[in-house]
């Protein structure tokens, strides 16, 4: 994710830079390429900018040999009329090649602050809208984040992202934490721009039709993986209350749950909800309709809905369990996770949960 970001920024330098040395040439119908890379560089072989640094001859060199054969001159005609190359280097088929020699040639130090080129409000449109399409091209690049990210959220993600970089001035050696929980940078731009996301969940209503049914857990041998014709489940003593807690893994994400018998269905709190959500494990397409519940102290609560895979419980892992979440709410297992199986039984003299594939 640092580089995504980095990329991001110092393109906005670079590219800027690019462009007002290519006015005056024509891609593909350059002569030697001496004088395409000496007209790039003009004269200035390295480039110090408080931070950032730039090996030019060598960038003006990968471009010339990378990107102008890549381009027609019809291409680089209209980018001049308009004054807009900005289009021309972001286009699907130019935005790779450029981010490649940008990865070789640029070199960003610990202490280069995020607002050292420009305060956020200096930066053009077309500026920040190249840098956020360099921010999701690299997104694409990998495959796990289609699994948590439609490409009109890669959008906005980037976008909330190199707004907090720029205006609250963050330095490269901070971003390079962004992957710390204790982090400022994980705290105050990966999270709140993954929520931004994910957690609008006013707007999620309106896409969840009101005339939806609200789904229910049922058995379906299809649904539970394991060989074993039933599982025996320890239970754990909960001394709090004198009740039990079990074990439950959802897709590599452990939590103990209060076994809750009295409780129609399998709960989660928004804690959880949200470590799923970065973890990858749910997107926004696993989201059902909610349904209101009332709690133990009469009050009713709106509880979203999403359908979970691979919830791992004593030898099975189970795919297609309806869950919701209770926003501060505990972590609870009723019997919504028992209704997948065929049947269920406690032994409370032996302290076991059994369940029958």
């Amino acid at each position: 994710m640092k580089n995504i970001l980095l990329l991001a920024i110092t393109f906005l330098f670079i590219a800027s830079l690019y462009g007002q040395k290519i006015y005056t040439k024509d891609g593909i119908l350059l002569g030697e390429k001496s004088e395409f890379v000496e007209a790039c560089t003009a004269g200035a072989s390295d480039i110090n900018l408080n931070g950032i640094q730039v090996d030019m001859y060598s960038y003006c060199s990968c471009v010339c040999d990378a990107l102008i054969p890549e381009l027609y001159s019809s291409e680089i005609e209209v980018a001049m009329m308009n004054d807009d190359f900005m289009s021309l280097f972001s286009s699907d088929k130019n935005l790779g090649i450029m981010l490649d020699c940008i990865y070789k040639y640029v070199e960003v130090e610990d202490d280069y602050k995020f607002n050292q080129i420009k305060e956020y409000d200096e930066y053009s449109e077309e500026e920040m809208n190249f840098a956020i399409k360099s921010c999701v091209f690299e997104m694409e690049q990998d495959p796990e984040s289609y699994e948590i990210f439609t490409k009109d959220m890669m959008y906005s993600y980037c976008n909330c992202a190199l707004q907090k970089l720029i205006i609250n001035g963050y330095s490269m050696g901070q971003l390079n934490l962004i992957e710390n929980e204790n982090s400022e940078v994980f705290n105050e731009i990966l999270v709140p721009c993954i929520e931004e996301l994910f957690l609008d969940f006013e707007h999620l209503e309106q896409e969840i039709s009101e005339e939806s049914e609200i789904k229910v857990n049922s058995y379906n041998p299809k649904d539970i993986s394991g060989y074993r014709t039933f599982s025996d489940i320890d239970l754990l003593s909960n001394n709090i209350d004198y009740g039990y807690k079990i074990k439950l893994n959802i897709n590599g994400v452990i939590r103990y749950f209060t076994l809750d018998t009295g409780a129609s269905e399998l709960f989660i709190n928004s804690d959880l909800e949200r470590e799923l959500l970065l973890e990858g494990v749910i997107n926004r397409n696993d989201y059902i309709k909610s349904i209101d519940v009332v709690l133990a102290d009469n009050n009713q609560v709106t509880c979203r809905g999403l359908v979970l895979d691979n919830i791992k419980i004593g030898d099975y892992e189970v795919d297609n369990t309806i869950v919701y979440v209770i926003d501060g709410g505990s972590l609870l297992c009723g019997l919504g996770l028992f209704e997948k199986f065929r049947k269920w039984e406690l032994y409370i003299e032996r302290d076991v949960l059994r369940l029958y594939k």
